[in-house]
């Protein structure tokens, strides 16, 4: 394992790098009070110079700060890594957090590369969270925003990926998308700070890694100010998008309502007459998926609202679902249903889907309530059979309250103009097998209250 050398923070405060970090930090954190950070530190060459940068400034706003670090073990010696920065948060006097990817769990068809990504992130917020801090702190600096941009421009992102990474987005910070690499290195040389090397990053049969060791360093040399010319213009594409987003913004204010269960709607009128373009960009900030789309994304979205099916569906990112309803559109988060059934007796309150259900037998016999969510049945219809909450499936039926003849409960709730996602919400009860109860809509005819009827029970539901 490397010697680890303790610093001379009062040397290295005095370097010009640190004072422009310490202005672009103070701009970024504006007039906070004192603040706590966690940095996500890898171990490498970047994410040093960003702890060693930490270590040396003086910021009334600067409280606290930890170290975060992932072990994705996509390498075998990443285990080494993992420990070198133990070493360093032991030698340095900074708390240490470590948390472990485990690649088998990635089931998903998606690249190796963004699956890491996905779960690192997930795991920083979860030890900034665990260590009470307000900011998760990066080491990307300007080299990466060129990669990024570079990338983006290949996955056919458009307008919004030519506005690379933000420098503070929520509560993540990159304070040094500013520097250059040839900057960083330069800090590193000077002070002889540690770090370990990842083989990986000469591999260039990773994509990023093709950009970053075929084009850009040699682009780099021929352009020394490429980095800085790449920030600047980054910048005036992200104050564009900045500007898309807060009218796309304002559509949303006007025209989306948040229903019960995390659906989202917003009626077909008020963005049909829209370019496409920003029709996306409302889906995407409803989905938080803002910079995340490629071109096929925008290419299925067109097609699928030039098409104005009803009843279709169109999976989004982030596990979100589209749906084309008639004169709405419907977005929802996808959940896995349950395949199981809950019992219910009197006296229970349960829950089941997106609801609670009550059960209570009434004293007095009753025959009638207006209210949807409340039922009153014939007690002894039911008083010798076991009761039970499940999802409807197909060849349910029912004889609806009212009506001669059994119906399926799929046609009964087409008939009612429930919209598709409601409907693969749709509960019902049953007793001994028999559907006595389409939750929300109607009780079935064999359990409805008549002049013989002496107890009646009470079923309840609850949002």
């Amino acid at each position: 394992m490397t010697q680890i050398p303790s610093l001379n923070t009062h040397k290295i405060a005095a370097d010009l790098l640190v004072d422009r970090f310490l202005n672009h930090l103070q701009i970024l954190l504006d007039e906070t009070g004192k603040e706590k950070f966690l940095l996500a530190i890898s171990g490498g060459p970047d994410s040093m110079a960003l702890l060693t940068l930490f270590k040396s400034v003086q910021l009334s706003n600067v409280g606290e700060f930890v170290i975060g670090h992932v072990n994705h073990h996509l390498r075998s010696d990443s285990n080494k890594d993992q420990e070198f920065v133990q070493v360093v948060g032991k030698e340095w006097h900074v708390p240490v957090f470590i948390r472990h990817l485990e690649p088998r769990s990635n089931e998903k068809n998606e690249s190796t590369e963004a699956w890491a990504r996905e779960n690192r992130y997930r795991f920083l917020k979860t030890m900034a969270y665990e260590s009470g801090c307000n900011w998760i702190v990066t080491g990307h600096h300007g080299n990466d925003q060129l990669e990024t941009v570079l990338m983006n421009l290949a996955h056919h992102t458009g307008v919004i990926g030519l506005g690379g990474m933000n420098t503070k987005h929520g509560k993540i910070l990159r304070p040094l998308l500013p520097f250059s690499k040839h900057d960083l290195n330069g800090f590193i040389s000077r002070y002889s700070i540690p770090f370990v090397e990842d083989a990986t990053n000469n591999d260039i049969s990773i994509p990023r890694n093709f950009i970053r060791n075929q084009v850009i360093g040699s682009w780099e040399k021929q352009y020394p100010d490429l980095i800085s010319a790449v920030n600047e213009t980054v910048s005036h594409f992200s104050e564009w998008n900045n500007a898309l987003f807060f009218f796309v913004d304002r559509i949303i204010d006007n025209n989306v309502y948040y229903l019960s269960k995390g659906k989202i709607e917003i009626s077909k009128s008020s963005i049909t007459n829209l370019p496409t373009i920003v029709q996306a960009m409302v889906f995407q900030t409803l989905t938080q998926s803002r910079g995340q789309w490629r071109r096929h994304d925008y290419t299925i979205l067109k097609q699928f609202i030039k098409s104005d099916k009803t009843g279709t569906t169109l999976q989004q990112k982030k596990g979100w679902e589209l749906l084309n309803n008639r004169k709405r559109w419907i977005l929802r988060k996808q959940e896995k249903r349950s395949k199981n059934k809950l019992e219910i007796k009197p006296g229970d309150i349960v829950e089941f889907g997106n609801y609670v259900y009550g059960m209570n037998l009434l004293k007095k016999p009753e025959s009638f309530t207006a209210n949807r969510n409340t039922e009153i049945l014939d007690w002894d219809k039911i008083k010798n059979r076991r009761l039970f909450f499940r999802y409807w499936c197909t060849g349910d039926k029912f004889q609806p309250l009212g009506l001669v003849g059994h119906q399926k409960v799929s046609d009964f709730l087409i008939n009612n103009k429930i919209d598709r996602f409601s409907k693969d919400d749709q509960v019902i009860l049953t007793a001994d097998d028999d559907i006595i109860w389409v939750c929300g809509m109607r009780i079935d005819e064999s359990v409805k209250v008549t002049p013989r009827t002496k107890k009646t029970v009470e079923l309840q539901r609850f949002s």
